[in-house]
C-alpha cells in the first residue's frame, strides 16, 4: 500500500504480452524446442530405420534447427490460410491445406506428427544432400 491506497497491477489487453513473447524470441533467435526432448524424438524416429542410430552434437543441432525453420514456415501457411479463412486461430484443416498448397504428400493428424514429419523431411533432406 502506497499512502493508504492499494497498488493496482497493470493489466494489458488481450495479445499484448503475446505479441511481445513473439518479438522476444524473434530478437533472440535461438532454438524454441528443448534439446533432450528433440533428441529423445529423433531417436525414437531413427529407430525405425536402424537398430543403433547414433547422432553427434552438431547433427542433432542441425536437424533441430532445419525442423523448427520447417515448422515456423508451415505455421506462418497455415495462419495465412486461416486469416483468409477469416478467423484468427488456425486449425489443423489450415495445416493439411498449407501442406497440400505447398505440394507435401504425407496426411496430417496431430501437430506431434508435424514434428515427426519434419524430422523425416530434415533427414531426407540432409541424406539427398550428403549424397550429392
Amino acid at each position: 500500500m502506497v499512502g493508504g491506497k492499494a497498488a493496482v497491477k497493470r493489466r494489458y489487453r488481450p495479445g499484448t504480452v503475446a505479441l511481445r513473447d513473439i518479438r522476444k524470441l524473434q530478437r533472440l533467435g535461438e532454438l524454441l524446442i528443448s534439446k533432450l526432448p528433440f533428441k529423445r524424438l529423433l531417436r525414437e524416429i531413427a529407430q525405425e530405420y536402424t537398430n543403433s542410430p547414433r547422432f553427434s552434437a552438431s547433427a542433432v543441432l542441425a536437424l533441430q534447427g532445419a525442423s523448427e525453420a520447417y515448422l515456423v514456415g508451415l505455421f506462418q501457411d497455415a495462419q495465412l490460410c486461416a486469416i483468409h479463412g477469416k478467423r484468427v486461430t488456425f486449425m489443423s484443416r489450415d495445416i493439411q491445406l498449407a501442406r497440400r498448397i505447398r505440394g507435401e504428400r504425407a496426411q496430417l493428424l496431430l501437430c506431434g506428427d508435424v514434428i515427426a514429419f519434419s524430422l523425416i523431411h530434415s533427414l531426407t533432406f540432409s541424406r539427398d544432400v550428403a549424397l550429392q
